[in-house]
Formats: C-alpha cells, structure tokens, sequence
C-alpha cells in the first residue's frame, strides 16, 4: 500500500509539472505571437549554431558524427540548417519578449527569495545552506534566473486570463 501510495503521489507530482510546464509554454506562445518585435538575424544564427550543435552532441552519444548523418541523409549542412532557421527565430522571439517583460516590470530575484531557493535545495540534498552554497557556488545566478522565471510566470498568470 506504501509503495502504491508513493507511485501515485510521484505519478500525481509528475503530471502537475508537465501540466504547469505546458501552460506556461502556451502562455509564452500566445503573447510571442501576438508581438511585435524585429528579430535580429545574428541572434538567430547563434540559435542555430547552438540547435546544429546540440544535435552533433546527440549523434555523438549514437556513434554518428554529424558529416556522416548529412551524407546519409544527402542534404549539405547549409540545408540543414536552414531547416532549423523557423524555430530559432521563433525562439529568439520568445527569449526577446521575454526578456522585455522582465524588464518593463522590473522582475528580480532578490537576496530573501535567493536564500529561501538554496535552502531549499539544500533540504532537498540533505545539506546545510552553507554546505549547499559551497558546493554550488557556479550555480547561483542559474539560481537566480530560476527565481525571475518563476516570478515572470507568476506574473503573466495572474496578468492574463487563461481558459
């Protein structure tokens, strides 16, 4: 019964982020395609860069170099990443519209809400704060930059009506 209990509760725990994670990438959708904004063609090239390289590290774990993939696929790299070039706009998009939300409403993630997140972690790893800060030193602005998101979805929740 214990074992049934805490699949459920992990199952349960699981679809609520998947479900948090599609609403906020609808909400992100939605306000992404209704604005406007010029989209700067090097940031989309750097998109692009990093998607062509993402997929080179993915063929890489298979065993296949990305040159061999082109080849049996008979496509050049130029056509290839010219197939990706829709979605790193639309992703510049996004990241851009984003980004200009956090500024106009001066989203932040402050020392308090910095230190509730690593002692959270912390307690999640079993660790002091302090230990956790230590070991984790690199990570903190990753820390912070989760706390904007989560303070920016919080935000667009309660600012648009969401059927």
């Amino acid at each position: 019964e214990a074992f049934k209990a805490e699949t459920r509760k992990r199952m349960q725990e699981s679809n609520d982020r998947r479900a948090q994670r599609e609403l906020e990438d609808n909400i992100v959708k939605t306000i992404t395609d209704k604005a406007e904004t010029e989209i700067p063609d090097a940031l989309v090239e750097s998109q692009i860069d990093r998607m062509v390289q993402e997929m080179e590290y993915r063929l890489m774990y298979q065993g296949l170099r990305l040159e061999d993939y082109l080849k049996y696929s008979k496509m050049s790299l130029e056509d290839y990443r010219k197939g990706y070039e829709p979605q790193a706009r639309e992703i510049v998009k996004q990241q851009l519209v984003i980004d200009k939300i956090i500024s106009d409403e001066k989203i932040e993630a402050g020392e308090e809400e910095l230190e509730k997140k690593i002692a959270e972690n912390a307690a999640a790893q079993n660790k002091s704060a302090e230990e956790y800060k230590k070991e984790n030193e690199s990570r903190m602005d990753y820390l912070k930059n989760e706390i904007v998101i989560e303070k920016l979805f919080d935000f667009l929740k309660n600012a648009n009506t969401i059927e």
